[in-house]
């Protein structure tokens, strides 16, 4: 039987590499894959001395947050990647805010189903437009993949590269500027703007958003929410979407799960 090979890019800055490292050991104990993985902190605080067989660990520039780790992450690895192994990446929320074990047990079923896609490909958890921008710019379609956890096969790794490459990501600028940069629509721009830049929005990304001094952080988020959509935009104009919570069944229990999650956190939070 031919053995079966993931790689796997992780963005951490919350979560210490250890700790991400053990509990996909762990996991994967049940899929037996040989496993290519690393993780690229953009929180320089965590010391990691890495004792892990095929994992590497690097210190992230954090220059667009998640997506700058990928970008990083997909620079050290590239050269192993074959045709028949998918990528998979995903960013410490995973761990922290949803079920990590539920998560991946769901995106592994479709492993071999990405090998054997002949079109670029991408696997993940479905997300609605239902506000502001009702339809991907790039493709069209009401819905998308939210990039805190997803899976490529080579096709659609070939065009994350394309994206990466077309932004000039080495040499990125990000400022006040970034909005007039992104090629889209009004609607998708203030979208953004909506989860960003706009302080009393209900969509913000930060319920904090007031207190934070640092604006280039909000532009550094809009630009990596501006990737998410973009690449799941490119795959379904050329590919396919393949979506894990495409069942009521998978969907109620995604949502059961989230909530138990989101209370526990909150418990928490008012323990400390």
């Amino acid at each position: 039987m031919k053995e079966k090979k993931v790689f796997v890019i992780v963005c951490s800055y919350s979560v210490s590499p250890d700790l991400i490292i053990r509990k996909f050991i762990k996991l994967n104990n049940k899929y037996n894959f040989i496993i290519i993985g690393v993780i690229i902190t953009n929180n320089n605080l965590f010391h990691f001395q890495n004792k892990y067989d095929n994992w590497i660990v690097k210190n992230g520039s954090n220059s667009i947050l998640d997506f700058s780790a990928y970008f990083e992450g997909l620079n050290l690895i590239k050269d192993k990647i074959n045709e028949s192994s998918p990528i998979l990446f995903f960013n410490d929320t995973l761990i922290f805010k949803h079920d990590f074990s539920f998560s991946i047990n769901e995106i592994f079923k479709y492993y071999d189903l990405m090998n054997e896609i002949n079109f670029a490909a991408m696997a993940g958890f479905k997300s609605n437009y239902n506000s502001i921008c009702l339809k991907n710019p790039w493709s069209n379609n009401s819905v998308f993949i939210p990039t805190y956890l997803f899976l490529l096969n080579v096709q659609g790794f070939k065009i994350l590269n394309q994206i990466k490459e077309s932004i000039n990501f080495e040499n990125l600028i990000i400022d006040e500027n970034i909005f007039d940069s992104i090629n889209a629509n009004p609607q998708f721009i203030e979208l953004l703007k909506s989860h960003t830049i706009y302080n009393q929005s209900p969509l913000s990304w930060n319920k904090n958003n007031y207190k934070i001094q640092d604006l280039n952080l909000f532009y550094k988020k809009a630009f990596c929410v501006y990737l998410e959509h973009r690449l799941s935009g490119e795959i379904s104009n050329v590919g396919g979407l393949i979506f894990l919570n495409g069942s009521r069944r998978i969907q109620l229990n995604l949502i059961f799960r989230e909530f138990l999650i989101n209370i526990f956190n909150k418990i928490l939070k008012w323990i400390r």
